[in-house]
């Protein structure tokens, strides 16, 4: 049902229009002015307006206008007395609906107001369609708004990965082989600005191949972690470890390639390799050790027995001495290589470097020569180190012969001693993972022939020797990377061919004052105490027993743990001490050691050894309880030592 006003100053007209109206259903209102129509119009939403187009004090033009700034969808019916073209033309460009003449007739009346219901149905319907379109057309804008934002998001968050990651990838399309994109970290692997290598032919870097070749595309499947190289402008090549796979960009295919950098993995490979080769050789080492310096004890000792039967003039005597040597220089060699494997025998103090050099300087000028003048540059207040005082003079004596090596022709050794402070920047380069920290650094520097890059590489592994064959063992380099690495240092070499080498050892600074030097004694106390020898080898468990006999001792042996027990236990007097080798079948000495001081808390052990496991660590020969003398010894030291542990409190 449809709201109906009319506006007449006639009140005939506003009932009989009221009367058509009503009987068809209208719901209609009244107005005889403009005034109460624009009123009437604030209050009620009217769908048809019929007015006279003359009221008073107003035309039906103006009263038009009002209406269609109070109601602007209303249908708006001018009626007039005066049916002309031009009146009727006038209501029409004012914005009227239609016109009516009077007098009025019912039908016309009901047929106009009518159409114009119907055109204003269509109207708020096609309002309606038009502000749903609207509403969809920003939702629409909104969603592709997000869209769009969301994929630019997304491509940022894509080109900042690409840009960031420390992996190569090009783009590369399949029909021209021309590179369309690349990210940084490729760039920087080739050398060269982006800008050069977009648009250039795949193969000129990417892939070694003929021009126009595609392995990727002659295959015909996608390529996964396939190891290949990066061909730079200057011919270099980078190994990378390649991946490929094909995808679509509209029309045209495309090669997208990631790559890795394979240089510092192959650097680290074979570093690896190296070092996993010089852990079996000290493994190789430590096995050999044992058993080697069991004959070397039973060598060079028994010489020294039968020296001390036989007067020098006798002809044997040279002989004898000559094996004696001989044994000596085999123990040199074995000691080289537990020092490389860092399984030999340490005993570590606090002390100076300085006075240490001192005291081997006089040897270091005789093994040098003549034709080379030495200097000792030293650091005044030079802060201690902990370490065996032999190896850093095996360091200082390996590192010296090297370097009048390089100068066959004369020239300047230099030794200097330094205190330094390092922190973490030093600790960037390969290999180093030390604590920053005060160290000493050891510099000994020749301006001999120096070394390449590829001689370099090697100087560190054992039984690699740029000299000639019977002139070097290869040892010494990898034994003096074997001192430093198992006192906790490090150690540096600069080298150029031709104009000398320098060695940089570090070495961690201690606090605490040096310890007093040992002065060996040459007079041996005799004995008559109760001694059970327990070593595995024959031939050194009787060479032990000769040398105690000798000194007066009353000897017991055994040939492992097991019988060590059952002489024991067989033994009515006490035994004073226990003389056993560290490491044997079944039993090792030191569970023998505390298997019987369990039983005899009063008895003293000895421990012998060759080389350093883990039956017995460093801190432990550091200890004041534990006694301990090392393979090979000599009668005079084994003696000393024995007595030297009998006299104690």
């Amino acid at each position: 049902m449809g709201k109906m006003l009319v506006v007449d100053d006639e009140q005939g007209i506003r009932i009989t229009l009221k009367e058509f109206l009503k009987e068809d259903g209208y719901e209609v209102h009244v107005a005889e002015n403009a005034d109460a129509a624009i009123k009437l119009l604030r209050q009620i939403e009217f769908d048809v307006v019929v007015s006279d187009i003359i009221l008073p004090r107003v035309t039906g033009v103006d009263l038009l206008k009002a209406i269609r700034e109070v109601a602007p969808y209303v249908k708006v019916i001018m009626m007039t007395g005066e049916p002309t073209v031009e009146t009727a033309a006038e209501s029409l460009r004012s914005g009227a609906f239609d016109y009516l003449f009077k007098p009025i007739s019912k039908d016309v009346v009901l047929k106009i107001v009518r159409n114009a219901l119907n055109i204003k149905t269509l109207e708020e319907d096609k309002r309606r369609l038009e502000e749903e379109n609207r509403r969809y057309q920003e939702n629409l804008e909104h969603l592709v708004g997000e869209r769009t934002k969301a994929l630019r998001d997304s491509e940022n968050r894509l080109r900042t990965i690409l840009d960031s990651i420390p992996v190569g990838v090009v783009t590369i399309d399949m029909e021209t082989h021309k590179i369309t994109d690349v990210n940084p970290f490729a760039a920087r692997l080739l050398a060269l600005p982006k800008e050069q290598i977009i648009g250039s032919r795949c193969y000129r870097f990417i892939c070694p191949s003929e021009e126009g070749a595609c392995p990727v595309t002659d295959q015909g499947e996608r390529i996964e972690n396939s190891e290949s190289v990066l061909v730079l402008e200057n011919g270099d090549k980078i190994p990378i470890l390649r991946t490929v796979s094909r995808f679509m960009l509209g029309k045209r295919e495309y090669l997208l390639e990631s790559f890795i950098d394979l240089a510092d993995r192959k650097k680290l490979e074979t570093q690896l390799q190296q070092a996993q080769k010089m852990e079996a050789i000290g493994t190789l080492a430590g096995g050999v050790a044992h058993d080697f310096n069991n004959l070397l004890t039973s060598i060079l000792g028994n010489s020294e027995l039968a020296l001390a039967k036989i007067d020098l003039d006798d002809p044997l005597h040279e002989e004898i001495e000559e094996i004696k040597n001989a044994g000596q220089r085999a123990a040199a060699l074995t000691r080289q290589l537990l020092i490389f494997s860092r399984k030999q025998i340490i005993q570590p103090r606090i002390l100076n470097l300085n006075e240490i050099i001192s005291d081997i300087k006089k040897m270091l000028v005789r093994m040098i020569e003549e034709h080379i003048e030495l200097k000792m540059n030293y650091a005044p207040d030079l802060q201690s180190v902990n370490i065996d005082p032999t190896q850093i003079e095996q360091v200082v004596f390996n590192l010296a012969a090297n370097a009048r090596d390089a100068m066959p022709s004369g020239g300047t050794l230099t030794i200097e001693t330094e205190n330094l402070e390092l922190n973490e920047k030093h600790f960037q380069r390969p290999l180093i993972d030390k604590e920053p920290g005060p160290y000493i650094k050891l510099s000994i520097r020749d301006n001999g022939v120096g070394m390449d890059e590829e001689t370099q590489t090697h100087i560190f592994e054992p039984f690699f020797t740029t000299k000639e064959i019977g002139k070097g063992t290869g040892l010494g380099m990898s034994t003096v990377y074997g001192i430093v690495k198992q006192n906790g240092g490090f150690i540096q070499v600069d080298s150029e061919k031709g104009r000398g080498t320098t060695f940089e050892i570090y070495l961690p600074a201690v606090e605490g004052s040096t310890e007093p030097k040992t002065m060996p004694s040459h007079e041996v106390s005799p004995g008559s105490e109760s001694v059970l020898v327990v070593e595995d080898d024959h031939s050194l468990r009787k060479l032990v027993c000769n040398i105690l006999e000798k000194y007066g001792y009353q000897v017991q042996e055994a040939p492992n743990g097991e019988e060590a027990l059952k002489v024991i236990a067989e033994n009515e007097k006490p035994i004073h001490l226990l003389v056993t080798d560290v490491i044997m079948p079944g039993m090792g000495g030191r569970m023998l050691a505390e298997r019987l001081q369990s039983q005899q808390p009063d008895i003293k052990v000895l421990f012998m050894s060759g080389y350093m496991d883990q039956t017995i660590s460093h801190q432990d020969l550091s200890a004041a309880e534990l006694n301990f003398i090392e393979k090979p010894f000599s009668p005079q030291k084994l003696a000393n030592k024995i007595r030297e542990i009998l006299d104690q409190n």
